[in-house]
């Protein structure tokens, strides 16, 4: 990953925490709750192959309070145009729209859509465990067969856990894992919260190796227009969500 495409992804980061807290004024329900059902809509179902019907339960029922609006919820998927369409009581529309391979989806908030150009493919093999993507590493022992058996358990009482996967590792080989049904070891997903945590371990890397600075401005070239407040955002700022980026705001 390169030093710009981990500063754009944290500062989206940024922005979607931002989206998060918005969440508590009245008048943003519709557009939040929309805008994160469009955004994993698209994102489960043209990146992860998932069906879009599935894809809402289980995204619906872990919303906090999703129980109260999920069914005045409504969702368009356009597999041509590769896009899809929520709304909330017709209201609070969101438009999320997937932009090809690498790239993912973006939610789109009607403005110029800034073009984004992947660098080359790395040609160094990925640093995954030796025994990884070959087939399915099932438990060796009744204590970990058990542990899994827990995880892909629902609970009696809500919310529900919708396990997708989960993977253990020891001295850097799997030692277990399994997966929902319609998952596999090459299926992508979202990564949610858990991605925060390793950006900021790559961000923290490059820091170490100097390609990055903590407490000097980011260098993201959409920033450094004269009066433009964002080019004191640091990368500490980033990392902590201190950045002060507007719901909606553009990268």
């Amino acid at each position: 990953m390169t030093r710009r495409n981990l500063i754009l992804i944290l500062a989206a980061t940024t922005a979607l925490s931002a989206l998060a807290l918005s969440a508590a004024r009245a008048r943003d329900v519709p557009k939040v709750a929309t805008g994160f059902v469009g955004g994993v809509l698209c994102s489960e179902t043209f990146v992860s192959g998932l069906d879009p019907a599935r894809v809402f339960a289980e995204t619906a029922s872990a919303m906090p309070g999703a129980g109260l609006i999920a069914w005045a919820l409504d969702y368009r998927v356009d597999r041509a145009r590769k896009d899809v369409t929520v709304t909330l009581f017709g209201l609070g529309r969101s438009h999320a729209v997937y932009r090809g391979e690498g790239l993912g989806c973006y939610l789109d908030h009607g403005g110029a859509v800034a073009e984004i150009v992947l660098p080359p493919s790395e040609t160094r093999p990925a640093l995954l465990p030796d025994n990884a993507g070959r087939a399915i590493v099932e438990p060796q022992t009744p204590q970990l067969a058990l542990a899994l058996d827990r995880a892909f358990t629902e609970p009696d009482k809500s919310p529900p856990r919708n396990t997708r996967a989960a993977v253990i590792l020891k001295d850097g080989r799997i030692i277990a894992e399994r997966y929902a049904e319609g998952i596999g070891i090459d299926t992508p997903l979202l990564g949610f919260s858990a991605t925060k945590s390793v950006m900021s371990a790559l961000a923290g890397i490059l820091v170490r190796k100097r390609a990055l600075k903590l407490h000097e401005p980011v260098p993201i070239a959409a920033w450094q227009g004269p009066g433009d407040a964002r080019r004191a955002i640091t990368l500490d700022h980033l990392l902590r969500h201190t950045a002060g980026l507007k719901l909606g705001s553009s990268l």
